[in-house]
């Protein structure tokens, strides 16, 4: 394997503002606080992580962060192309058990790290990026993880979850998952036994169905409010799932909650 820039990235960052949503990245993170204080939410774990903490993120692992103070930090990238060359392996994450790491030995080769790459020295980089993966190994172990994480799979249902009023498709979400359109779809079937679009309209028409029963919104307003393209492609869809209109439903359905 040939050796690049794109296997790592380094960066020192300041945060006056940071609200990240949940989301996560196919690289490792290995943030390293000069000042301030943050908030990591890592798997559903919250750790408030202040100066002299490191803070690890295994690739494929959701989490977001929440900024508390003024912040400072160096920043570490893996690759995780580079990491399973590294190590062999060609799908895994590293055991960590918990926020924040405390390993001195680590933190010293970090800051060697940033002071090597501002010089462009880039074996000796490479080196201690090496030293710093052989001591993250040995102290945490490594687990293998499948070839497509359950993970991505989640966040896809989540994400549509969450945006179903906005514009979704195969394509947006490919992108967001750095995975091919037609494996997307088809693993996300073989696992909730429904396909992306099916999924995204059953979403959306849950919620137009508690819109009809439940406010005076124009119908109009409800298919568009809840994502659908246009009013013909709602009513065409509602009356091939329910055999109605949305109007019938609407009445009906208020005739059996307040019956004349």
């Amino acid at each position: 394997m040939r050796i690049s820039s794109s296997d790592y990235a380094i960066e020192h960052c300041f945060f006056t503002h940071l609200d990240e949503v949940r989301h996560y990245h196919d690289s490792l993170r290995i943030n390293y606080i000069l000042k301030g204080k943050l908030k990591y939410t890592v798997e559903g774990e919250e750790t408030i992580v202040e100066k002299g903490d490191l803070c690890l993120v295994n690739n494929n692992v959701f989490h977001e962060a929440i900024l508390l103070e003024d912040t400072e930090m160096l920043s570490l990238i893996i690759n995780h192309r580079f990491l399973s060359w590294m190590l062999n392996h060609k799908h895994f994450g590293f055991a960590i058990r918990k926020n924040p790491y405390r390993t001195p030995e680590l933190i010293l080769i970090l800051l060697e790290v940033y002071s090597y790459h501002k010089k462009d020295r880039m074996l000796e980089t490479y080196l201690l990026l090496l030293k710093m993966i052989k001591i993250l190994k040995e102290e945490t172990g490594i687990v293998s993880t499948d070839s497509f994480s359950s993970n991505v799979l989640l966040f896809v249902q989540q994400y549509i979850d969450r945006h179903y009023q906005n514009h979704i498709n195969l394509e947006a979400l490919s992108e967001l998952t750095h995975y091919n359109e037609s494996y997307l779809s088809t693993q996300f079937k073989k696992t909730f036994g429904i396909g992306i679009n099916e999924y995204l309209r059953n979403v959306r028409m849950e919620h137009a169905l508690l819109d009809l029963m439940e406010s005076d919104k124009k119908i109009l307003e409800i298919a568009f409010q809840n994502g659908f393209e246009s009013i013909q492609s709602f009513n065409r869809i509602f009356k091939k799932l329910y055999d109605e209109t949305p109007k019938n439903y609407r009445e009906r359905s208020r005739e059996m909650v307040c019956p004349s």
